[in-house]
């Protein structure tokens, strides 16, 4: 028994007036089970790719973490990315994963990241 609600909330406090959007679960006497806010989308460049010396970060997220892991998955780079320029010019060329979190650990973004 019990039901799933999706809702969203407008967020106007915030510049850039995102919804905040929901889903409760609810049992069948009316009470609130779980409550979940997901994250909208966050647009976020990581460039050039592929790339030499350095990583660029454009993002809208106030602040984040960037983690750049080699092909065995060792932690090659962590860095608060209000850097916004990453000095990649120590690495070998190769291919590498990158990992953008928020403040909480929550998973934004994810991708490849190639070094010339």
């Amino acid at each position: 028994g019990g039901c799933l609600m999706v809702g969203s909330k407008y967020n106007y406090t915030k510049p850039d007036y995102i919804r905040d959007i929901y889903v409760v679960k609810v049992s069948p006497n009316g009470t609130i089970g779980w409550e979940k806010n997901i994250i909208p989308d966050k647009k976020i460049n990581v460039y050039p790719n592929p790339g030499t010396d350095i990583i660029n970060i454009n993002s809208d997220t106030d602040y984040s973490n960037f983690y750049l892991y080699d092909i065995n998955g060792k932690t090659v780079i962590s860095e608060n990315t209000k850097a916004k320029t990453i000095n990649t010019s120590s690495l070998q060329n190769g291919i590498y994963v990158y990992r953008i979190t928020n403040a909480q650990g929550e998973v934004l973004k994810t991708g490849k990241w190639v070094k010339q």
